[in-house]
């Protein structure tokens, strides 16, 4: 990093002195050597707009995984999507639907004892052993939660 900065940074007569240097030593063209020098600095360009603009993004992120209102998965959705993207993380919160309100423990026993009430004989199919049946529920009740 401290080279990047240096060419970005230096002189550019000590730039070409050192470039003409290592072209002699290394027994390389100059002008092989200073397009190789020209790529690795459009590297470190790259990699510092790069950086400023992750930085904002990750800063929101750690804070939002502290909070711990994320689970994990959805943690590592979030951090892809914002390296691949650079999308926002609450624009990424957003499009995913992770930013729906949570359903409270009282709230969720209400609406499973109402599937149970809606579907008395794959009720009795489940107390006969048929333990597939817990799918179903599963899925009627995913549906009341949207």
């Amino acid at each position: 990093m401290k080279r990047c900065l240096d060419y970005l940074q230096g002189d550019e007569i000590e730039v070409l002195k050192t470039i003409s240097e290592e072209a002699r030593k290394t027994g390389v063209n100059a002008e092989e050597l200073i397009t190789k020098k020209l790529k690795f600095v459009k590297t470190c360009h790259s990699l510092s707009e790069f950086f400023e603009k992750v930085k904002t993004n990750f800063v929101a992120f750690l804070k939002k995984e502290k909070e711990k209102s994320l689970i994990d998965n959805q943690l590592k959705l979030i951090f892809g999507e914002m390296l691949e993207s650079g999308d926002s993380l609450e624009q990424i919160i957003k499009a995913k639907g992770f930013d729906a309100p949570a359903i409270d423990s009282s709230e969720l026993e209400t609406l499973a004892q109402q599937v149970l009430d809606e579907n008395p004989k794959i009720v009795e199919q489940f107390k006969g052993g048929k333990e597939s049946v817990i799918g179903f529920f599963v899925g009627q009740l995913m549906k009341k939660t949207q």
